[in-house]
């Protein structure tokens, strides 16, 4: 495929303004990685009330909360150290079992989220009514198969009991396929911010008030409001 042929494919995929983006910031990682530019989408995913698979599909796959560094099980995607510094930050890691084997995992946080990536804080609101989730892993060999399902069945499952109607996360405006996965199970897009990386330091240029904040890797960190649509189903 010419390069031609890869920007059109990529201004199709994404459109001009994402495109132009994801391509300065390969640019700049191709340069060495100090500077970064990334556009980001913020969603939320409504609490659904339904089951998602069919009674006889999904059932050798457990989800369930990890307390421990022991529940990991043998070879876990997941660093013990990564997994017990979350632990201690306050945020819920529920797990996807394949017999013993973790073989995904996703993060919520409730309460206000101080982000790895993005250099902020963000608060989902209403408070007491929404939450934040994050780092969505599954093994590679088990993506097309039933463990993206289940893990937001035992998530709703989890969010349910305690009167949570959303969960709301941030996915980079590149990454297509995430986005088409969230919004098939009804994911709302509610805002978006642009993050021009230098270092340790980030711009985060907002849709709405401050409008442009900035964040520092071991220092300050911006407050993003993230509020989640009425709802009227509940």
């Amino acid at each position: 495929m010419s390069i031609y042929d890869k920007v059109r494919t990529l201004i199709s995929a994404l459109g001009w303004v994402d495109a132009s983006i994801y391509a300065m910031n390969r640019c700049c990682q191709a340069a060495g990685g100090y500077f970064g530019i990334t556009r980001y989408v913020l969603v939320a995913q409504p609490v659904l009330q339904n089951s998602l698979l069919p009674s006889n599909r999904g059932g050798s796959i457990v989800v369930r909360e990890l307390h421990a560094v022991e529940d990991l099980g043998p070879d876990a995607p997941l660093a013990p150290a990564l997994f017990a510094a979350r632990k201690a930050r306050g945020s819920i890691c529920l797990g996807a079992f394949d017999r013993t084997r973790l073989v995904g995992y996703l993060y919520l946080t409730v309460g206000a989220h101080n982000d790895e990536a993005v250099f902020a804080r963000f608060v989902p609101l209403p408070h007491r009514n929404a939450v934040w989730d994050y780092d969505l892993f599954i093994l590679p060999k088990h993506r097309a198969g039933v463990v993206y399902l289940r893990i937001w069945e035992e998530v709703f499952k989890f969010l349910r009991k305690r009167s949570i109607a959303w969960s709301i996360s941030y996915i980079a405006s590149f990454n297509i396929r995430s986005m088409k996965s969230q919004f098939r199970l009804g994911a709302v897009l509610v805002g978006h911010f642009i993050v021009i990386e230098f270092g340790r330091r980030q711009v985060i240029l907002l849709a709405r008030r401050p409008f442009v904040a900035v964040g520092h890797e071991s220092g300050r960190r911006p407050e993003i409001r993230v509020i989640a649509p009425e709802r009227k189903d509940i």
